[in-house]
C-alpha cells in the first residue's frame, strides 16, 4: 500500500482495550468478542473448538482487515513522556 492511498488512520493506545492484541493471534478474541487475556493466545491456536458462527465472525473480521496496515509506534510527547500506540492505516 502506497502512503498516497492511505485515506484514514486510527490511533489505538496500547494500554487501551485493544492493546491485549499486540503481537498476538487475535482470532479467538475476535470470534468470541472477548478482550480477556484467556481469549488471546501467544502460541498457535488452531481454533478447532470454535463453532460455525464464531468462525464466520473470524472470516468477517479478516475481510475488514484486508488492506489495512498496523504500525506499532512510540510517539514522543515531551520531557520523557511517550505514548505507545498502534496506528491503523486503511484505504477506506
Amino acid at each position: 500500500m502506497s502512503h498516497a492511498l492511505v485515506h484514514s488512520f486510527e490511533l489505538c493506545v496500547l494500554d487501551g482495550p485493544y492493546g491485549v492484541f499486540a503481537g498476538r493471534d487475535a482470532s479467538r478474541g475476535l470470534a468470541t468478542f472477548s478482550l480477556s487475556e484467556e481469549a488471546i493466545k501467544d502460541e498457535y491456536d488452531d481454533l478447532s473448538d470454535l463453532n460455525s458462527m464464531m468462525m464466520d465472525s473470524v472470516r468477517e473480521w479478516e475481510m475488514q482487515f484486508t488492506g489495512v496496515i498496523f504500525v506499532h509506534a512510540v510517539i514522543y510527547i515531551s520531557d520523557g513522556v511517550y505514548l505507545k500506540c498502534l496506528l491503523v492505516l486503511s484505504e477506506d
